[in-house]
């Protein structure tokens, strides 16, 4: 799922623990919600305002539905996989879901996306091959998506990754887009 109305504010859901994100801290590391926010002040014009929700947290709440007025959410990786049996992943399904209900645009990365296939439709395992550490190279962009259309110098690029998950069915509704 792809962020369509980006214009002011945006969540971002950390699904990091805080143990995780104290570690980062501790090496001078940014969380990936500071990523997020770094990133997107870095590269667009326009400030944004962002609010970070912590559902990997143990005092975690659920916000009520009708104070989630974003202009689109972004989940970030985690520590955790989707099939984990943990209240921490159920707070991340569930956040989902309100998102989802509220009809606020959704971007995720690493675990955000496959939370997003998780729970609509598709399918995550635990990769047979082990932990996938290195460069993805020549990844395709889909010229026919609006993210995308723009993009005539180049039709592939190159990415870090690091997964120890793998997709195994991508639900029938989902738009292909790299």
């Amino acid at each position: 799922m792809i962020l369509k109305n980006f214009s002011k504010h945006i969540l971002i859901i950390d699904c990091y623990s805080k143990k995780k994100q104290v570690e980062f801290w501790k090496n001078n590391m940014n969380t990936a919600s500071e990523l997020y926010i770094n990133s997107i002040n870095n590269y667009c014009y326009n400030k944004y305002k962002f609010t970070i929700l912590n559902p990997c947290y143990d005092d975690f709440e659920l916000p009520p539905l009708d104070k989630l007025n974003y202009d689109g959410a972004i989940f970030t990786g985690s520590s955790y996989s989707v099939y984990d049996n943990h209240k921490h992943i159920d707070n991340c399904k569930e956040m989902f879901h309100l998102l989802l209900q509220k009809k606020i645009s959704l971007f995720g990365s690493c675990f955000g996306l496959q939370l997003f296939i998780n729970e609509t439709g598709g399918l995550i395992a635990e990769s047979i091959k082990g932990r996938e550490i290195g460069i993805c190279r020549n990844v395709l962009f889909n010229k026919k998506h609006y993210l995308y259309k723009n993009k005539n110098e180049f039709n592939f690029f190159d990415t870090i990754c690091s997964h120890a998950d793998t997709i195994i069915k991508i639900p029938n509704e989902a738009t292909i887009i790299s």
